[in-house]
Formats: C-alpha cells, sequence, structure tokens
C-alpha cells in the first residue's frame, strides 16, 4: 500500500494502551517493515484507548472477532473526524471459547484475535489457543464473571493484565500475553506484507 504521510513516516495506530499489546504490534511490524516499504524506525506508533462494545469478557470467537474489528474502526473514524490518516489500524481483543472435544465432552480455551485496516480492506489473524484446566473452566460458568479475577487468583497475583496474564499461568510463561498478540498481528498483517500471494 502507499504510505499516507507525507514525511516518510509510516503511522500505526494501535486500538490499546496497554504495554504488552502496543509491545506486540511493535514487534510485529519490525518484522514486515521492510516488506511494507519501510523501516522498523520510520514507522510512528500512536496508541489510543478505544472501546470494544462487546463484553470485558468475550465468550466466543465471533465475539473476539468483533471487538477486534470494533476497535480498528472506530479507530479509523476518529482518525477521519479529525482530516488524518494512519497506514493501519490496528484493533486487538483476547477472550475464551467453548469448543466440544473428545466422548462428547466440551472444553474452554483462550485466545486471542487482531484486525488489521489500512482504512480500506482488513483481515483477521488469531493467536494459539490453550486449554483451561478444569479447575478454572468450571469458573466460566458465575455470572458475571471476569477473567483477569479468576486468573489472579489462581496465580495469585495483581493486576494480570499488565503482566503475563492467562498464558503465562496456563503455560508456565512459554507464551506471555505479548507473545501471542505478536502472532496474531504477523497473522492479521499478511495480506499486507504477502500482496503477491493476496493480491492488491
Amino acid at each position: 500500500m502507499q504510505n499516507r504521510s507525507n514525511n516518510g513516516v509510516f503511522t500505526v495506530a494501535i486500538g490499546s494502551l496497554r504495554q504488552p499489546k502496543i509491545e506486540a504490534v511493535k514487534a510485529a511490524m519490525a518484522q514486515i517493515a521492510p516488506t511494507l516499504g519501510c523501516m522498523p524506525e520510520q514507522i510512528d506508533y500512536q496508541p489510543h484507548s478505544v472501546e470494544s462494545d462487546i463484553a470485558d469478557t468475550p465468550l466466543s470467537i465471533a465475539e473476539m472477532m468483533q471487538g477486534a474489528s470494533n476497535r480498528a474502526h472506530k479507530l479509523a473514524a476518529r482518525y477521519r473526524a479529525s482530516d488524518q490518516a494512519a497506514d493501519y489500524y490496528i484493533g486487538m481483543e483476547g477472550g475464551i471459547f467453548e469448543m466440544p472435544v473428545a466422548d462428547g465432552q466440551h472444553a474452554w480455551y483462550l485466545q486471542s484475535w487482531v484486525y488489521a485496516f489500512d482504512g480500506e480492506t482488513g483481515c483477521y489473524g488469531s493467536s494459539p489457543a490453550v486449554q483451561f484446566p478444569v479447575a478454572i473452566a468450571r469458573e466460566f460458568g458465575q455470572v458475571n464473571f471476569e477473567l483477569a479475577e479468576v486468573i489472579a487468583r489462581f496465580g495469585q497475583q495483581h493486576n494480570s493484565r499488565n503482566q503475563g496474564g492467562a498464558f503465562s499461568l496456563l503455560t508456565k510463561d512459554m507464551l506471555t500475553r505479548q507473545a501471542i498478540f505478536e502472532s496474531a498481528v504477523l497473522a492479521a498483517m499478511a495480506p499486507f506484507y504477502h500482496p503477491e500471494l493476496y493480491g492488491e
């Protein structure tokens, strides 16, 4: 795509103020910058607080995808309203979903989704999904439960959203929030850095 700025700087608008998510976007974009026509140091990252308009803890893949899309599109609308434009708008959403497994049983999984939007077209990408142990999954039947509170209680940690979070707890820090969002950003950006395959 064409760089929208006039000074050779690419602008990436990020729909979050949480540091692990910001660092995930930076790490992913640094890897793919040359294929986008710029160098990592030419990228201006602009984090914003933007609502997802969904539940605090999404309970399905569809809801996570919707939340990520909502954030990206609301960011784009905010820029348009101020007569500005970013090269990419990145919306991110994490949550849980339930699906059947062997022997008619069901299991709950943790996953994160990203929607990358260039103002005209967009694409979704997801992180790996990690299964919750039964001891944690049974909490999901509670009314108005908050995933961060459940994870904090099981992990004896505080403010888990700004630490390793649920992924770190489940995987003993093998997968962190930053790492999983980085993978999701790389997946969502694929059509932009591989246009030969996806088409212009």
